[in-house]
């Protein structure tokens, strides 16, 4: 294994951790990570966090639904709009230049944090 995929790995390790017990932070960190880190370019690093996000969440998701903390109807509104959403993007984010979407993500981080 090369030094680069044992850090990705590593860091990757970190985004399931922090979907798992937080909720949250699984774009805002896969992206800069898959760009950065693995080489990935902004459309390609984007559309994988969609599926690593999506992969690693489905499985976190087992143990808080055997602790019966999920609300399964709420969930479902949620994600059935966000898949909407997610799929709009997907079609628009194909017709913008790379740079474009790096500075849109970099905005949203930032807003993110101050929020």
């Amino acid at each position: 294994m090369t030094p680069t995929l044992v850090l990705v790995l590593s860091l990757s390790l970190l985004i399931g951790l922090s979907l798992g017990l937080l909720g949250g932070g699984g774009s805002i960190l896969t992206v800069p990570i898959l760009v950065y880190v693995a080489g990935f370019g902004a459309k390609e690093a984007i559309a994988s966090s969609l599926f690593v996000v999506g992969v690693t969440s489905a499985v976190s998701v087992i143990g808080h639904a055997r602790n019966g903390r999920v609300r399964w109807r709420t969930g479902l509104i949620f994600g059935a709009a966000g898949m909407a959403g997610a799929f709009v993007g997907g079609l628009l984010g194909s017709r913008i230049p790379s740079v474009v979407l790096m500075v849109a993500f970099s905005l949203m981080m930032i807003a993110t944090s101050i929020a």
